[in-house]
Formats: C-alpha cells, sequence, structure tokens
C-alpha cells in the first residue's frame, strides 16, 4: 500500500529538480512504469475514505466526498491512468473538464473560497444549507468520476 500511496504523492511533486533530467526520468518511471488497475483504484478509494472517515467532523470542506481531498484524488487518479505528471491541481481538474467533460473547475473555486472563508472567520464559521447542497452536488460528481474511471480500468 505504500507504493501507491507514494505514487499519489509524487503526482504533486513539485519540479524543483528540473535541471536535473535524471530525476525528472527516475520520477517519470517510479509514477507511470505500473498502469492504473481497478485494484489500484479500490486501494486508493479506500485511502480516500479513511481520510473523509477520520476527518470529516473536523472539516468537511476539506474531507468530504464533495470537498477538496476527493478533489485531489480525482487529479491523481487521472495523472496515473493517463500518464502526465502536472502538480497543479486547477489546471488537472481543467483537463479532465476537457477530456471526459466532468467539469470540477468551478467547485474546485467554490471549495477554496469555502475554505478562505473559513481561515478568516475561524470560530464564526459555518456551512449554509445551500452550501451543503452544492457539495452534495460535487459528491455526486466525484461519483461518476470514479465509476467513469473504473470502467476504462484494467483488472
Amino acid at each position: 500500500m505504500a507504493r501507491l500511496w507514494e505514487r499519489l504523492a509524487y503526482t504533486k511533486a513539485k519540479d524543483i529538480y528540473l535541471k536535473l533530467k535524471e530525476f525528472e526520468d527516475i520520477l517519470k518511471n517510479f509514477l507511470f512504469k505500473k498502469d492504473l488497475t481497478k485494484d489500484d483504484l479500490d486501494e486508493i478509494l479506500t485511502l480516500l475514505d479513511k481520510l473523509i472517515t477520520t476527518y470529516q467532523s473536523e472539516d468537511p470542506i476539506k474531507y468530504s466526498y464533495g470537498g477538496l481531498v476527493a478533489l485531489e484524488f480525482i487529479g491523481y487518479t487521472y495523472q496515473l491512468f493517463y500518464k502526465f505528471k502536472e502538480p497543479n491541481l486547477f489546471k488537472v481538474l481543467n483537463f479532465i473538464s476537457q477530456d471526459i467533460k466532468i467539469d470540477f473547475t468551478k467547485d474546485y473555486i467554490f471549495l477554496k473560497k469555502l475554505e478562505l472563508e473559513k481561515k478568516l472567520q475561524k470560530d464564526n464559521f459555518y456551512l449554509l444549507e445551500e452550501e451543503k447542497a452544492y457539495m452534495d452536488k460535487i459528491k455526486e460528481k466525484v461519483k461518476n468520476y470514479f465509476n467513469f474511471l473504473k470502467s476504462k480500468l484494467p483488472t
């Protein structure tokens, strides 16, 4: 499991070592040597579920199926499936909206605004009903994305 978790984490590794082509080659080989499978996706979704179960009550904007971590996992899996590395999540979500016509870019902006509002208001912050409803719509899109991806993967 650690190897798969490492692959997810390294998809967002910044290009600090751009001058070292060898490092970039090693990183890409590590990330993309093995094709993403349905078993991998099941393991990834188990990791996502554990994160959400553990932290959702503390921060539902980040840790929910309609939250930021779910969008990060979408970005990870998309990169592993299509074998490219882009540390900017917004760019990856934009690729997804163009490629498979599930647009998460507006959802990401909505969630980042909520996250900022929560940081600014601290103890006075709460989610409005319409914000919860919007996050439920994001949750459905996340579910659709993972079902779509699963249909494309080998066992």
